[in-house]
């Protein structure tokens, strides 16, 4: 007989059944100490088991796929601000390489007041952009019909 005492794994796997011991069996009937660590072993497996499964008023998936659909529209829209940022950039620069044509294009419309230049300027800016930002909403619209 053994004179040491298990560990609690072993009194646990002993006590789940997931070994057979006559050692175990026969420590137990001597060893009032091990006998009482069964004891609450078996207390809190059986309150373990008497637990039921919370239940939520709500269901709990649609909840995470709403934030996860969240995330990717988040994502979405943080590439899309890239792009504008990029654009913009891109915008600028070739503005700011053709300035001296520009100039050359300003001195055709000396008839015009500055302001008249600078608003249609402006204008064709605006334009621009508009018709970019609706090319680039077609090609995504395109690209998920795509990928459904």
């Amino acid at each position: 007989m053994k004179s040491e005492h298990f560990t609690d794994e072993t009194l646990q796997e002993y006590l789940l059944k997931e070994i057979q011991d006559d050692n175990i069996t026969s420590h137990l009937t001597v060893c009032s100490s091990c006998w009482k660590k069964i004891e609450e072993y078996q207390y809190l497996i059986d309150n373990v088991r008497e637990i039921k499964a919370e239940t939520f008023s709500f269901d709990v998936t649609t909840v995470v796929m709403e934030k996860i659909k969240n995330a990717e529209t988040l994502k979405e829209k943080n590439k899309n601000t890239v792009l504008y940022m990029i654009l913009s950039s891109v915008t600028l620069i070739a503005l700011y390489l053709l300035y001296p044509y520009i100039k050359i294009i300003f001195t055709q419309f000396k008839l015009f007041s500055t302001m008249a230049n600078v608003f249609m300027l402006v204008s064709v800016l605006g334009i621009v952009i508009f018709l970019l930002n609706d090319l680039f909403r077609q090609y995504k619209q395109k690209e998920i019909l795509l990928t459904q």
